[in-house]
């Protein structure tokens, strides 16, 4: 978190990031890796009396590389079931891997220990298994 502004009934929350990019859409970037961050920054946002909360997250890497995501006190119940799931998930110590090449790039196991990407070809067979 770098900037709060909390005005009346509206509150805008923005946060700089120093990540490469490289070639990866600066949106996916925010769902795969900002996604709970978000929904917290949201949901704290509605602890202190907002009604819409409005997340930017400014890659600083690329001037035109802004994600924004704004919610309503209507999705409050949404949040708070997405982030008890996390915790849940969390509790039970299930931490499943989520490989992408955004990720993975430049990890040095790459390949010498982890598949990195390719586990993802796997996922309906592992998500299968996860049932049993």
């Amino acid at each position: 978190l770098d900037v709060l502004q909390l005005d009346g009934a509206n509150a805008v929350v923005v946060d700089y990031k120093t990540n490469s990019l490289a070639e990866a859409a600066p949106e996916a970037i925010v769902e795969a890796d900002y996604r709970l961050q978000r929904l917290v920054y949201a949901l704290a946002c509605f602890r202190a009396g907002a009604d819409e909360v409005e997340v930017v997250y400014h890659f600083l890497e690329r001037v035109d590389a802004v994600v924004s995501t704004r919610f309503t006190r209507a999705q409050v119940p949404d949040l708070e079931a997405e982030l008890s799931a996390a915790i849940d998930r969390i509790n039970a110590a299930d931490f499943r891997p989520t490989p992408s090449e955004y990720v993975c790039a430049g990890c040095p196991a790459l390949d010498v220990v982890c598949a990195g990407p390719r586990l993802r070809e796997h996922e309906p067979a592992h998500a299968a298994l996860a049932g049993v």
